[in-house]
């Protein structure tokens, strides 16, 4: 019968048996009495119709906790999170520090269409390092007012456009095939899509990765364009960004979005606007404001040391591409990172050891043997 086979409601004064299990304790096991030891009991009205939770009791109380005395974020910003630009073809709107000079020399009227952009792998915690990509930054007709916008016949148009932006137009032009097969385009082929939040990019800011594998949030004052693996808030609240990036709101984040590949988090925009920030006073305010503002600086100038070691390793040892390991230079050992520099300067023309570091350990022995032979 009906009755038979539904579901019956969860018993409010029960609870099951949780024990997580490490892979590596399995092997030899007393099952029975590891649960017994490690388990932790959780209540039967856990497992309803809302996503269950598996976590300690704690942890449920800490996470109810931060909701509690936490305000959504929405409450504390003016507009939603905004998911950054879209191009459609990046090939054709992305452009290196060379080609935005050569387009400029051309045609020095273009430099206005032309801004400083960030990608995903771009946005670090407490401030994003920008890597000289810019984007030609043509707004749709239905955004902007370009000299040929009132235009109806898009060949007349394309020749208004030519004559007022020529470098631009030479550059876009042999990838119009591709251009106009975008389904993210404006009203005609060299424009963007149509978008109501230009004004966002030109104010301070808090840009954060779409994917996470840690807390990145980081503040920008001026004025940058992202793509869309890029979302930002519109604000300039210090205090907000240093509750992004705590590792309170991490731990609390990793229980609350959804988990991706190799358990990086996403940050969906729904879910950001719900984030729960305990309201500061004013003297948490005083205290908090100025310490991110120096790790700010702290931040930029740590990245700006970073690369002045890499143009280093290109100037002095022919380094075009560091590797993974050499480009994280700083969690190396003195060792390992020696083994690692050799291993990246080219072999043409490279004789004996390059660093010439073991001939100065072999006179360092020498210098040492001749002290030691002295003193005796």
């Amino acid at each position: 019968t009906a009755n038979d086979i539904s579901n019956p409601s969860p018993p409010t004064d029960q609870t099951v048996r949780i024990c997580p299990v490490p892979r590596e304790v399995l092997t030899g096991i007393d099952l029975d009495g590891y649960v017994e030891t490690e388990g932790y009991d959780v209540p039967w009205t856990r497992f309803g119709e809302a996503p269950w939770s598996l976590e300690r009791p704690e942890v449920g109380a800490l996470m109810e906790k931060i909701q509690k005395v936490g305000v959504p974020l929405m409450d504390l910003i003016s507009r939603n999170p905004i998911l950054c630009l879209k191009t459609g073809l990046n090939t054709a709107f992305l452009i290196t520090q060379e080609t935005k000079e050569t387009l400029i020399l051309q045609h020095p009227d273009c430099t206005p269409l032309i801004k400083p952009y960030f990608r995903g792998q771009d946005i670090k915690r407490w401030k994003s390092e920008w890597e000289n990509i810019w984007i030609i930054l043509i707004k749709s007709s239905g955004d902007h007012k370009w000299q040929w916008s009132e235009e109806k016949d898009q060949n007349k148009a394309e020749n208004i456009f030519a004559k007022s932006f020529p470098s631009i137009y030479a550059h876009l032009k042999p990838q119009e095939k591709q251009l106009r097969k975008r389904t993210d385009q404006g009203k005609n082929w060299w424009e963007l899509r149509p978008c109501s939040f230009y004004d966002v990019f030109e104010n301070p800011k808090i840009y954060y990765q779409q994917i996470q594998f840690y807390p990145c949030y980081s503040f920008e004052s001026d004025e940058f364009f992202a793509n869309n693996k890029v979302s930002l808030l519109s604000t300039k609240d210090l205090f907000i960004l240093s509750t992004l990036n705590s590792p309170l709101l991490w731990w609390y984040n990793w229980r609350y979005l959804p988990h991706m590949k190799d358990e990086a988090l996403a940050p969906v925009g729904y879910l950001v606007e719900q984030f729960p920030i305990a309201p500061p006073t004013d003297e948490i305010r005083e205290q908090t404001e100025p310490k991110v503002q120096r790790l700010i600086e702290l931040t930029k100038t740590n990245q700006q040391a970073y690369r002045d070691v890499l143009d280093w390793f290109k100037s002095r040892y022919n380094i075009e591409k560091p590797g993974q390991k050499l480009e994280r230079f700083a969690t190396l050992s003195e060792d390992e990172f020696l083994v690692e520099l050799r291993k990246r300067i080219p072999k043409k023309g490279k004789s004996g050891d390059p660093l010439g570091v073991a001939g100065q350990d072999r006179k360092s022995t020498r210098l040492n043997s001749s002290h030691s032979d002295r003193s005796r």
